[in-house]
């Protein structure tokens, strides 16, 4: 698994989030795959890590 990913069976319901968030990654890849921009995403999310 990817470094920045992280799944655990009790944080969202073991889905594949950002980690050191609730950030789903479903949700991002959705954002991207209906054309956000990453400044969009950026917005959408502010309290992200860097």
């Amino acid at each position: 698994m990817n470094e920045r990913i992280s799944i655990h069976p009790k944080i969202c319901h073991g889905q594949a989030c950002i980690k050191g968030t609730r950030i789903p990654v479903h949700q991002v890849v959705r954002m991207f795959a209906h054309g956000d921009s990453v400044e969009t995403l950026l917005a959408a999310f502010p309290t992200r890590p860097a």
